[in-house]
């Protein structure tokens, strides 16, 4: 027995083709074919030729099957990768779980609503007009903060009115604050910076502080500063 390609002529509509691989004829008193997924033999009669694919343009039942099969091994990887990926925290504070208290940060907006409590329903009882101003986060709810400045006032503000960018305020207990050229305590001196000015923090080595103010820019001691803990490194 030997399959043969053959090309299908017919004045039939395309849509009444039979086209594909087709059998010899069958030799006489041979037994009969057997169907691939039944146990009933193929009914044919002697001499006509057999078909043994669907239609043009449909795919036979075996083939369907095996295309199925493929997308096996990538279904089961994707469920093993979504198994083991950690469950994502829950509730409002799972955005924050990695951010230590306390830390400074500097008040972004120019006009901020300083609440008693977590959230837009609650009462007003400060408003800030100084962007730029350093501020002391010590606890946190959601997308709300819970700030002081350096005169200890306290109230919740939401998240996005602050921002990373870190300043610091010369120290209010001070008189006033030498800048200098140079990280030194006899490094030539630059300028004097009065009680609550606010300055750009550069960098900080836990000692001294690279810090700008306007065009002058030098170095102050890291504790004559509130914006920035003593010893800490930026």
């Amino acid at each position: 027995m030997r399959l043969e390609r053959r090309t299908c002529l017919s004045n039939k509509p395309r849509a009444e083709r039979w086209c594909g691989l087709v059998l010899n004829r069958i030799t006489p008193g041979a037994a009969p074919p057997m169907a691939a997924d039944d146990d009933r033999p193929l009914p044919y009669s002697q001499g006509t030729a057999l078909n043994s694919v669907a239609p043009l343009g449909f795919p036979t039942v075996r083939r369907l099957v095996g295309r199925r099969l493929q997308f096996v091994p990538i279904l089961f990887i994707l469920t093993t990768v979504l198994i083991s990926l950690p469950a994502p925290m829950k509730g409002l504070g799972a955005e924050v779980r990695a951010l230590p208290l306390p830390r400074f940060v500097s008040l972004k907006a120019s006009y901020a609503n300083l609440r008693v409590g977590p959230g837009s329903g609650y009462g007003i009882e400060w408003v800030m007009k100084r962007p730029g101003i350093p501020l002391e986060i010590y606890q946190q709810y959601g997308n709300w903060r819970r700030v002081r400045d350096w005169e200890r006032t306290t109230g919740w503000i939401f998240g996005p009115l602050l921002s990373w960018r870190r300043t610091g305020i010369v120290a209010p207990w001070k008189n006033n604050v030498v800048l200098r050229q140079k990280p030194t305590i006899d490094g030539p001196i630059t300028a004097w910076l009065e009680p609550r000015v606010r300055v750009n923090l550069r960098r900080c080595d836990g000692k001294w502080c690279a810090v700008a103010q306007g065009t002058v820019s030098g170095f102050v001691k890291q504790t004559d500063l509130w914006g920035v803990y003593p010893g800490e490194v930026l």
